[in-house]
């Protein structure tokens, strides 16, 4: 948990100039505020802050920190401590509000120091009216790692992150600095593949993801510096829900 909150108006005189408060907002939390149609994390002031390097249609790209770091913006995802480190390692999806009202998800976190973030706006106007879907007596709400939300004892709502999206699987890929053609691959794959019955990826999406590696270790191709092996199977496995 996120501990040594402070006041909107003392974090503004210590952050960086060149940066904006922000608030961290995890699955349970975005759920929850839909569902009530309320803003995002009202009760709650925050210590972080993002600086915005690059923006563009519905996408922001910048820097994330946080009061009581010895540098100004993170430089390292080995954090065991801040709630969004926790949950990116277990492959939860990252959204910060800037505003409270609208809503920004993580697609990648590029290694660098300062450590590059890019987020896309979330369109709320898609999200399902939940009010209608759902008994009002049911008010047990359970978010997990995938797209389904768990309202109630029985009924459940497919409420859909960005499973199966290929848009956003393409722009995750693209931001890394994949190829084109390499994505335009992959994309083929995913459609005519499953995961296996124990929710492995599939074997062309395997040897997809050793073949881009093995590129981007070689010095001649202008590939992402920030591939991971990691990070190709987590995009996968958000795509196929798994």
């Amino acid at each position: 948990m996120n501990t040594n909150l402070y006041s909107q108006n003392t974090i503004r005189k210590i952050m960086p100039a060149e940066a904006k408060l922000c608030w961290y907002i995890d699955e349970k939390e975005k759920a929850a505020a839909l569902l009530e149609r309320r803003q995002f994390n009202p009760y709650f002031d925050t210590s972080e802050y993002f600086h915005i390097t690059e923006h563009g249609g519905n996408y922001l790209r910048g820097n994330l920190g946080r009061i009581g770091q010895l540098a100004p913006y993170f430089e390292s995802l080995n954090n065991n401590t801040l709630t969004y480190f926790i949950d990116y390692h277990n492959r939860q999806y990252l959204f910060f509000t800037f505003d409270r009202t609208s809503l920004y998800m993580v697609t990648s976190i590029l290694p660098g120091r300062p450590l590059v973030f890019t987020l896309k706006q979330v369109d709320l106007r898609e999200t399902p009216n939940l009010n209608k879907e759902i008994q009002m007596n049911q008010t047990h709400i359970k978010a997990g790692k995938g797209s389904i939300i768990t309202v109630g004892d029985n009924n459940q709502i497919n409420y859909q992150l960005n499973k199966g999206s290929m848009p956003t699987l393409k722009t995750q890929l693209s931001d890394l600095g994949i190829e084109t053609s390499e994505i335009e691959q992959l994309l083929h794959i995913v459609e005519t593949e499953r995961p296996g019955p124990n929710n492995e990826l599939p074997q062309k999406s395997e040897s997809w993801i050793k073949k881009v590696l093995k590129k981007s270790s070689s010095v001649a191709l202008d590939i992402g510096k920030g591939i991971t092996k990691e990070i190709l199977t987590a995009y996968l496995k958000q795509y196929y829900g798994i």
